[in-house]
């Protein structure tokens, strides 16, 4: 079976509006090519979906039975679409590393060899300062990570997913 996104999208606009010409403005298409959509999934399933007359669209038995389905089919597509899109962004992108001039001339130079052979999709953006502006860099939002020597948290400071002391 061959089912399309924009066949079941098509499917559930008529359940919705109850008449062709609306649910294709609904979805973008003209009333020919909506209607041929709505033909090609009935054959694909085997069976018709609507009862209709010259004023009515309405879902009999096996439409009420399919869209149910449909609906499943759509959320799975379009729950699949946001971790494509999600795992997407969060491994490509540019991370920014505040490091300590010392550290950045040190040994940092080998470790961002091995993490960009890695990651090839990740920028590293190194922000060279002292080490009391690294958390000020992070808090500031102009920071993702933060190298230091010493500890530049004076107290408690929260992230959404650490506690740092």
């Amino acid at each position: 079976m061959n089912l399309s996104i924009k066949q079941l999208r098509a499917f559930i606009a008529l359940t919705e509006t109850e008449n062709f010409t609306r649910a294709a403005q609904k979805i973008n298409l003209s009333q020919p090519a909506f209607s041929a959509l709505i033909a090609a999934l009935e054959d694909e399933v085997g069976y018709r979906l609507f009862d209709r007359d010259t004023h009515k669209v309405q879902l009999n038995g096996n439409g009420i039975h399919f869209i149910d389905i449909a609906r499943r089919l759509i959320q799975s597509h379009d729950d699949a679409v946001v971790e494509i899109k999600s795992y997407a962004t969060v491994y490509k992108g540019k991370i920014v590393l505040a490091v300590l001039p010392s550290m950045a001339v040190e040994w940092l130079p080998q470790v961002l060899a091995q993490h960009h052979r890695a990651h090839p999709d990740i920028k590293v953006e190194l922000l060279d300062t002292q080490w009391d502006r690294c958390l000020k860099a992070i808090l500031d939002g102009r920071a993702d990570l933060a190298l230091t020597a010493r500890s530049a948290f004076s107290g408690h400071v929260q992230f959404p997913n650490a506690v740092c002391r």
